[in-house]
Order: structure tokens, then C-alpha cells, then sequence
């Protein structure tokens, strides 16, 4: 289970002896732990696929908002099979927004200038 408050800072908290037997009660666990910690972002690595409950219960979390960048999911869960496929794909950190500069206008010309020898 991991933590990340604010962005570049976090924690790591081992699941212990219970790593393939995974249930709701482990995402609980790291609810617990951002809310104690105020982090933003929590990624919960399994080896096992996710059950129903705790999908639910991590999508309960909402998203995680920061200005001038993408909203991101709260709680992530991501098993060590994506993460070794995907690699830095496989969790959702906040990333600039296409839209948080404004385009410049651009220019009209009446084509191609010409160069004068």
C-alpha cells in the first residue's frame, strides 16, 4: 500500500503475511491511512486480481483534484502484472491539463514569403 501527499512525497505501508489473500478490509486499511495522513493519492499493489467489494469501495473515494492538472482517481488499486507490464502507466498521477494555458492566435499571411537574392 502506498501513499502520496502532495506530489513527489510518500509512504509505504507492507500488507504483511496476508499478500494473496486480499479482501476490502486491506483497502480500508489504506482509507484509514490517507485519511490520517492527508495524502492525496493511495495505491494499493496486489499479486491477486481485485474483488467487486473492493473496487467499489476505492471508487467510493472520488478523485483527487490539483490545480492545473488532471483529476486522478483517490485510491488506485493495480496488481504487480500491470505494473510490470504498463510501467509508469499503471498509476494515475496528476499530469498537466492540455487547457491550463491559453493558445495564442495565430497569425494570417498570404502564404510563403520569398527571399531576395
Amino acid at each position: 500500500m502506498i501513499c502520496v501527499s502532495g506530489l513527489g512525497t510518500g509512504s509505504l505501508t507492507p500488507p504483511g503475511p496476508r499478500l494473496r489473500n486480499v479482501g476490502v478490509s486491506m483497502i480500508r486499511d489504506l482509507k484509514g491511512v490517507m485519511d490520517r495522513e492527508k495524502a492525496g493519492v493511495g495505491v494499493f499493489l496486489t499479486l491477486t486480481e481485485p474483488t467487486k467489494p473492493m473496487i467499489a469501495e476505492a471508487a467510493n473515494m472520488g478523485q483527487h483534484e490539483e490545480p492545473g492538472f488532471a483529476p486522478v482517481p483517490r485510491l488506485q488499486i493495480v496488481t504487480v502484472e500491470d505494473a510490470m507490464r504498463l510501467r509508469e502507466r499503471a498509476v494515475q498521477l496528476p499530469a498537466r491539463r492540455d487547457d491550463s494555458f491559453r493558445k495564442s492566435a495565430r497569425e494570417e499571411r498570404g502564404g510563403q514569403g520569398a527571399f531576395e537574392l
